[in-house]
């Protein structure tokens, strides 16, 4: 089985430090799609909104959080490298 893709972004600590966060796609799947989906749905319509993939949603996600992905060479990359 491979290993799913895994993400980094980077967020504000409690005191202010940078923090590296590191997510699954399954994470984003969970906690992101429906989010996402609903918000497809609001703009364009059920209709057009339902034709939208997961890839879709994955490719904004990473966009709306400036994050990398972890290549499998182990070397953390921008998207899409």
């Amino acid at each position: 089985m491979e290993q799913q893709r895994r993400f980094a972004l980077d967020e504000l600590g409690e005191n202010g430090e940078d923090l590296a966060v590191i997510v699954t796609e399954d994470w984003i799947r969970d906690n992101y799609w429906s989010f996402w989906y609903e918000k497809m749905v609001e703009k364009f319509g059920k209709e057009k909104a339902d034709n939208c993939t997961f890839q879709d949603c994955l490719e904004d996600w990473v966009v709306g959080q400036w994050a990398w992905v972890l290549g499998k060479d182990g070397e953390w990359k921008a998207y899409g490298e």
